[in-house]
């Protein structure tokens, strides 16, 4: 009996030493511990995954009209689009902080580094992944051995605050989209939001351009690290990292790490990069090689859109950038607009990404449109490329504000400071001011004949805008100067 004491006392002992050192995710004491920066310490057990994902809790916000990200890289909310809803967290909202969705069926077959997967992790952090979910609120860099990810953003997402946004998601056929929409940072931190987007496909969906099955896809990026991680304020630390991992070590692409509030970027493996770079920028890139090639097609950034459309006699300015996004590699561009030759390329710096400005001078007879062909080229083993095609539109039709049914179209003051007033309108007319790469910066809808829209959230600089009715689809300059 002695014996079978002592030993009754041992476990008991070891059982609640086992308690001690493990905690539970979605736990207060995980909380604190994680404040405390002692998680190291314990082993955190993740909440069953018992979410019925039949059950679609819908995005209940107004529509969008219009994505407002360059060139509408993000899909707009809607009806269609589900709340993740995330294991251990609370329905219909399910606010969360670390956590993860239950293993969700795609319809398609998703290729990553020679791998197919035909289910997915949704991670509250920014990121998706495939083999197991993750918790992991501090990023690593690229490659790594430890995560199989898929990262638009990988940071210390909190959704928890009721200031916070939420996290969405919407299965077609052959894509998944994912939208971190205005989403808080760790602990419960809203006065800096993030607005960001992933979206994966088969390789044919016609919703990511040709050759490609990851796109990423951000609006107005404010913070990049929470407490737990090092941030104060929202910036500092560990930076959170762009990119994806197959977790082999060698088969990676990294677009950058962000860690403070500039809009400094030299490069995706250089020193911790400003967040407000990242503002309405898109990458676009096949993940899609095998375990022989690991080389992924170089990314070309740009601000310009597919298609532009402009008024003839314009001059205009394209910033471009090529990142090989993996490290010891180059990646450069080549421009071609066919028998067109009046434009100029001037390179700014290399520093394993190449940037350029692109000044094209349009003729004012310009009738036909002008397409711009850009290669950009790397030198990994075997070389690979990317190309894409932009065009220039003309309508020479339009030369500016024309004389409706019944008064003439007025905007004033042109140029503009705080304001623009725009008077004799159509009700329901559709005003829209796009910057010269085709970026629409407000979009809106005449309640009556008069129209007040505030410019004071405006850079200084030239803008299109255009008025779209039943009737008339009129356009002219708009010049801020403030």
């Amino acid at each position: 009996m002695k014996k079978l004491f002592t030993l009754s006392i041992s476990l008991l002992s070891f059982c609640g030493f086992a308690q001690q050192n493990s905690v539970y995710l979605n736990s207060q004491q995980y909380q604190q511990l994680k404040m405390q920066n002692q998680l190291g310490n314990y082993t955190v057990i993740a909440p069953p995954s018992g979410n019925n994902l039949q059950t679609n809790y819908a995005y209940q916000g107004a529509p969008q009209m219009k994505a407002n990200a360059a060139c509408d890289c993000i899909v707009p909310l809607d009806s269609t689009f589900s709340v993740v809803p995330f294991s251990g967290a609370t329905p219909p909202e399910f606010r969360n902080d670390d956590l993860s969705s239950p293993a969700i069926t795609l319809p398609f077959s998703f290729c990553l580094y020679g791998t197919t997967y035909d289910s997915v992790y949704i991670n509250n952090n920014g990121n998706i992944s495939f083999a197991f979910p993750y918790f992991t609120f501090t990023s690593d860099s690229f490659p790594s051995a430890s995560y199989i990810m898929v990262a638009p953003f990988w940071g210390d997402v909190d959704t928890r605050d009721s200031a916070s946004g939420l996290v969405y998601y919407k299965i077609t056929p052959t894509s998944l989209i994912v939208r971190w929409h205005n989403v808080g940072y760790f602990p419960m931190a809203s006065d800096k939001i993030n607005d960001f987007q992933l979206i994966i496909t088969d390789g044919n969906d016609p919703i990511l351009p040709p050759g490609t099955n990851v796109g990423y896809c951000y609006n107005d990026m404010q913070w990049t690290t929470g407490s737990a991680s090092g941030g104060v304020n929202g910036f500092g630390g560990t930076p959170s990292t762009v990119g994806a991992n197959e977790g082999d070590g060698s088969s990676f692409i990294q677009m950058g790490r962000f860690g403070d509030s500039t809009n400094v970027y030299d490069g995706p493996f250089s020193t911790s990069d400003g967040i407000n770079w990242l503002d309405d920028q898109q990458f676009y890139f096949s993940a899609c090689t095998d375990t022989n090639n690991t080389n992924v097609d170089p990314i070309l950034v740009s601000n310009m859109c597919d298609t532009i459309v402009l008024l003839p006699g314009d001059t205009v300015q394209y910033a471009m950038m090529v990142l090989s996004g993996q490290t010891n590699q180059d990646a450069w561009a080549t421009f071609n607009m066919g028998g067109f030759s009046n434009y100029t390329v001037t390179t700014l710096y290399s520093m394993g990404n190449h940037k350029y400005l692109v000044d094209v001078y349009t003729p004012t007879n310009a009738v036909n449109d002008l397409v711009l062909t850009v290669t950009a080229t790397d030198n990994g083993t075997p070389v690979a490329t990317t190309v894409r095609e932009y065009v220039i539109s003309f309508d020479p039709t339009v030369t500016g504000i024309v004389q409706s049914a019944q008064k003439e179209i007025v905007i004033f003051p042109n140029p503009a400071k705080e304001f623009i007033s725009i008077n004799h309108l159509n009700e329901n007319s559709l005003i829209t001011i796009t910057d010269l790469s085709g970026r629409v910066v407000k979009q809106t809808r005449s309640l009556n004949t008069n129209q007040i829209i505030s410019t004071s959230d405006l850079n200084d600089g030239v803008y299109m805008i255009a008025v779209q009715n039943n009737q008339h689809h009129v356009i002219t300059k708009l010049i801020i100067n403030k």
